[in-house]
């Protein structure tokens, strides 16, 4: 059957079943709706909203760029906020190019709210390739039970939501995976179809480049039973494939940025360099918060590993001991997703970000999702060794290659969202195996329903929390504009506050002095363009930089502000301090300190 038609065969499974996919994206897709439209989960998020904003004017020249309304005080982009780097012309955006630049374009429609959908439509385009790559195991009764547990048990449905890249890259990944078992482990070799999984995986490395460890996948057609001339064909074929998403991603950057690298690898090797003490430092970190996040994860987690090791690449015996120590680790991941959070909230009356540390949930996935491997009492079919190979292969790549050169320690939050191909790519595995081996120990079935249900509820929560982070990072923006008058300066000293505050991005001047070593830099600038008002925002006990607030502020060549009053925000978590100068303001003046609120030291 060729790839259209196998994708639609697919679709084409019985309604009973295909219903339940249907109210598994019900979730994500309420809370795309539901969500404020520009108060993000990550501050990074905010920064991707000015990319795809650049894009989405009908009226500018191309390459894009983003507007600096602060470019009259500080030209040479020193207290741009993080993220921003500052080319001829303008600032573009560190992180790819392709999320910002398809939501720019779909925002002339949508608006705003596209940098929400577009994750969405990932999502279930995920969700759809699958079903297809379940189907393609002769399983077609379990292609909407993949459908239903990529959505409902992995993190996937909480990355449709959040505005992130995350799905709209393992969208392509299963789909590349998918393709590679349909052309190079059928009864003939389909060229095609290997072309397209080399696209697919080079539009992933372009969406998120930790996908871009899985261009290794072009190979595998080296492993098909077939002759060595068609077997280096494939090869050929699949990596011309890459070759040509690779290059004409380059060339799609060149025509929307002006240049031809990725900006956020050549910031990060900047910033990070691999062969630097700080590099070899975030190696040791990135592998503790992987394999023990939480001191309730570390036992899942390394369990995780042998069970995965063992089941994909052991023989018979191997097997039965990774399922024993996949029940162990069920155990183990039980108190980690379910019963540790609620301690949590009706003990300690903790809220949904206190309560369930995002890092936890790290071990959840991979305990649902090996369970498809280590519960089966046979090798199975040819079809079926093929495709837990690819499978086992693709995860266990996915994350090893990450940890070993990535410059990055993060990327865990709520499930590991760089790892998010590998926990969908084994819940198919999963639905495949649940649908097609139904005979089992009770004992078996009892540690199956287990780790689906906490799987299922640590997703709900997940979007839970979600949408309590989302909403109190949108009150930012919201005080910002409720406090603070059109075209103001505002100096911040925390991070993430201009981030959040993107959405007011043209209509106020902001400038971030949490990278500046010498606060008095930035004053004397504001001295030379004659701000005599402006705003220093901090979030308490989150600040930092130089720029501390003081009663008098003074500038090179005697510039000096008087502070005015300050105004504290308590907005979901956190408070927001803002410290109002002014140098009007007569030395003998009463200070207009705010009711109740303490004055700068």
């Amino acid at each position: 059957m060729r790839p259209r038609a196998e994708l639609r065969a697919a679709a084409r499974q019985p309604t009973r079943w295909w219903w339940l996919s249907i109210l598994a994206a019900l979730p994500m897709l309420i809370s795309v709706i539901t969500l404020p439209a520009t108060g993000f989960f990550s501050g990074d998020a905010g920064i991707k909203l000015l990319q795809a904003n650049a894009f989405a004017d009908a009226g500018a020249a191309w390459p894009r760029r983003i507007d600096y309304p602060a470019q009259p005080i500080d030209p040479s982009g020193t207290f741009t906020p993080r993220f921003l780097l500052a080319l001829d012309r303008g600032l573009v955006a560190i992180f790819p190019y392709p999320y910002p630049l398809m939501s720019g374009l779909l925002a002339r429609v949508l608006g705003p709210r596209a940098l929400r959908w577009l994750p969405a439509a990932g999502a279930l385009l995920t969700a759809l390739a699958a079903g297809a790559l379940a189907r393609w195991r002769r399983a077609p009764g379990a292609a909407p039970l993949a459908a239903t547990g990529v959505l409902l048990a992995t993190p996937l449905g909480f990355y449709g939501a959040a505005a992130w890249g995350h799905a709209i890259a393992s969208a392509f990944v299963v789909a590349a995976v998918w393709l590679v078992a349909l052309g190079a482990f059928g009864e003939r070799m389909r060229m095609r179809a290997l072309f397209a999984a080399g696209l697919l995986l080079a539009a992933a490395a372009w969406t998120r480049t930790e996908t871009a460890v899985l261009l290794v996948l072009a190979l595998a057609p080296l492993s098909a039973a077939c002759s060595f001339r068609r077997r280096l064909g494939g090869v050929a074929i699949a990596t011309t494939g890459a070759a040509t998403g690779l290059i004409g991603a380059a060339a799609g950057q060149y025509a929307a940025l002006g240049v031809w690298l990725p900006v956020h690898i050549a910031a990060n090797v900047t910033r990070h360099g691999v062969l630097s003490a700080r590099w070899s430092a975030s190696r040791w970190a990135a592998i503790r918060e992987l394999f023990a996040p939480d001191v309730w994860c570390a036992a899942a987690v390394v369990l995780w590993i042998a069970a995965l090791v063992s089941s994909v690449w052991g023989r018979e015996r191997w097997r039965a001991a990774a399922a024993r120590l996949a029940m162990t680790a069920v155990a183990a991941s039980l108190l980690a997703v379910i019963v540790v959070p609620a301690w949590r909230v009706l003990l300690l009356g903790l809220g949904p970000a206190g309560a369930f540390p995002v890092r936890t949930v790290t071990a959840g996935w991979m305990v649902l999702a090996t369970l498809p491997l280590v519960l089966l009492d046979s090798p199975g079919c040819t079809r079926e060794r093929i495709l837990r190979r690819l499978v086992g292969f693709t995860s266990a790549w996915s994350v090893l290659a990450y940890l070993a050169i990535s410059p990055l320690p993060g990327g865990y939050q709520w499930g590991g969202r760089f790892f998010l191909p590998a926990a969908v790519l084994l819940c198919v595995l999963l639905a495949v195996n649940l649908h097609e081996h139904r005979s089992r120990r009770r004992s078996e079935s009892l540690v199956i329903g287990a780790a689906i249900v906490s799987g299922v509820a640590v997703q709900l929560f997940g979007l839970a929390l979600l949408h309590h982070v989302c909403r109190g990072n949108a009150r930012v923006a919201q005080a910002f504009a409720t406090r603070t008058s059109h075209a103001e300066v505002i100096v911040t000293v925390t991070d993430y506050l201009p981030e959040l505050a993107a959405p007011l991005w043209s209509e106020r001047v902001m400038l971030d002095a949490r990278r500046s070593e010498d606060g008095e830099a930035l004053l004397a600038r504001l001295s030379r363009a004659g701000v005599d008002r402006w705003t220093l925002a901090e979030v308490v006990g989150e600040s930092s930089g130089a720029l501390v607030a003081r009663r008098t502020l003074v500038a090179e060549g005697a510039a000096r502000w008087r502070w005015t009053g300050t105004e504290e925000l308590a907005l979901t978590g956190r408070r927001l301090r803002l410290h109002r100068y002014d140098s009007r303001a007569r030395p003998d003046a009463p200070l207009l300190v705010d009711a109740g609120r303490a004055s700068p030291e």
